[in-house]
């Protein structure tokens, strides 16, 4: 039995603990053996498996946060570009209004 059974569960006669013993033998102790191994083969893999989890957390966060700023900054730019370019057809729709009446003013000026 494990401490913590041992702990946990009724005074066991030694008496019967001595009956055990000769029945089982060494096998008892080493299930027992193996099953202390095996448990903290468990704790010590889900330790580092939480470690490992926890930087994916925070690798993901800090990608997902970078992609983000970068996401933010490239919509500025596309924003900025759009309206500037926004501005220049107005321009150039400006000045072909002033062309036509430039246009319209030399016709004038030679049919006269």
């Amino acid at each position: 039995m494990t401490e913590n059974t041992k702990k946990n569960s009724p005074r066991i006669d030694p008496k019967i603990e001595a009956i055990k013993e000769i029945i089982f033998g060494e096998n008892i102790k080493e299930y027992e053996d193996e099953f202390k191994k095996i448990t903290e083969l468990i704790k010590d893999h889900k330790e580092e498996l939480e470690k490992k989890l926890e930087a994916f957390r925070e690798e993901a966060t800090t990608l997902i946060n970078d992609s983000n700023k970068d996401f933010s900054v490239r919509l500025e730019e596309i924003s900025k570009n759009t309206e500037q370019r926004l501005k220049e057809l107005d321009n150039a729709k400006v000045s072909r209004q002033s062309l036509g009446k430039l246009f319209q003013h030399m016709a004038d000026n030679i049919q006269d």
